[in-house]
């Protein structure tokens, strides 16, 4: 039985638990206590967002290579590194699962990204703007593969904010 998730005063939204699992020393599968399974997100500086409140984002997890590396907890101990200096919107050969939370009326410019995106609604509505004018209203359970591409996010006023990941 799982435990209620706490719900974050900010945004109103549940707080997101990451969990890791591992190997312990008799070869059974065990959930890993390294890393907090708790994710903290925090104020996205980055990127200037309108509205009045700046979105959030937590890096879930992060890796350096392809294939990753699992034994000895290798790709754990790069995480950690991770932690203490995130990562940028990509990392060459490896991979970022990442959360955002974008606040009501928030609007991010058109960018793009040297990489291959999914994000994922968890919560909420977002639009996906392209730099042709073409928008595509997302709801919870939608997913869009950003390849690529120019794009912008509209968040509409609407009573939940939006949690979404993006691994790149």
């Amino acid at each position: 039985m799982s435990e209620q998730p706490t719900i974050s005063p900010i945004t109103g939204l549940p707080n997101i638990k990451r969990l890791i699992t591992d190997i312990d020393s008799n070869g059974k599968a065990v959930f890993s206590n390294i890393i907090d399974e708790n994710l903290e997100l925090k104020e996205l500086t980055l990127i200037p967002f309108g509205g009045k409140e700046s979105a959030r984002v937590a890096v879930a997890y992060a890796t350096n290579s392809f294939p990753t590396t699992l034994k000895d907890q290798t790709d754990i101990n790069v995480f950690s590194e991770f932690q203490a200096k995130p990562p940028g919107v990509f990392v060459p050969n490896g991979s970022v699962l990442r959360y955002l939370d974008f606040p009501p009326g928030s609007k991010s410019p058109m960018h793009a990204t040297k990489s291959l995106d999914y994000a994922i609604v968890i919560e909420g509505t977002i639009i996906a703007i392209l730099d042709d004018g073409q928008e595509r209203t997302m709801s919870r359970g939608d997913v869009l593969v950003q390849r690529g591409t120019n794009h912008a996010w509209l968040m509409p006023v609407v009573p939940n904010g939006l949690e979404w990941s993006t691994c790149s």
